[in-house]
């Protein structure tokens, strides 16, 4: 019996060390692998940008690993795979068609990661500022491509519950989650805050300024001077 074989797609190769993204999708990676499938990883964007360090990485572990959405057509003619898991709706929303016309027994799983509609809806709002046309239309795209997806994976329960309404009852949560030792260094002796982030995602950046304007400000002095803020992450 062959194995079962995945394509697995995401925004960028995996940069582990970089965006929690990156991890789910290598932990993704990883356990299929451990089951016993066959993988096939695609990387979005200008094969030019890619981090080669990442790509061998995948290589070692034996990923056929590909980088660009021009091999997609090609990768869905030349191989049979059983599943599909892309990341985000706009990458999606154009690897869809391509399975459905070039590989239809392939089922589609997509990792929502982040409900854009949700996300855009609200920060256009906490600046006071109303939705625009162009909001329905992103819309529209963003939700007609999870009704192609035979399966949604969303990361939390809010955001699976939020789907369902639109789509039915193919929504999963699957949540980020590290197993991270707790530390050894006892409470008294711990000494201030640190935020960690992957700055080239908006919300992130949004949160550190909300963080630095709204809410140090109305802290004592002297607690800041105990336990100050140190911001961490890639894309500072």
């Amino acid at each position: 019996m062959s194995r079962r074989h995945a394509l697995v797609t995401h925004i960028r190769m995996p940069t582990v060390d970089r965006d929690a993204g990156s991890l789910f999708v290598d932990h993704t990676i990883r356990f299929l692998l451990d089951m016993g499938w066959r993988v096939t990883f695609l990387a979005d964007g200008d094969p030019g940008t890619v981090e080669q360090r990442h790509a061998e990485r995948l290589q070692r572990m034996g990923v056929a690993t590909y980088a660009g959405f021009e091999w997609a057509e090609r990768l869905l003619r030349s191989a049979a795979f059983d599943l599909a898991l892309p990341s985000y709706w706009e990458p999606a929303s154009r690897l869809i068609p391509l399975v459905r016309r070039l590989s239809p027994g392939t089922r589609v799983a997509l990792n929502v990661h982040d409900l854009n509609f949700l996300r855009d809806a609200r920060r256009s709002y906490a600046r006071g500022a109303l939705l625009e046309g162009a909001y329905g239309g992103a819309v529209a795209r963003e939700l007609n491509t999870y009704s192609q997806a035979d399966a949604l994976l969303a990361i939390s329960d809010k955001e699976r519950v939020l789907l369902e309404d639109f789509v039915g009852g193919r929504v999963f949560t699957l949540p980020l989650v590290e197993d991270v030792a707790r530390s050894t260094v006892p409470r008294e002796d711990r000494r201030g805050m640190v935020y960690v982030g992957n700055f080239r995602h908006l919300p992130n950046r949004e949160a550190v300024e909300h963080l630095c304007t709204d809410i140090l400000p109305l802290l004592d002095r002297r607690l800041l001077e105990r336990h100050p803020l140190t911001v961490l992450g890639n894309w500072l």
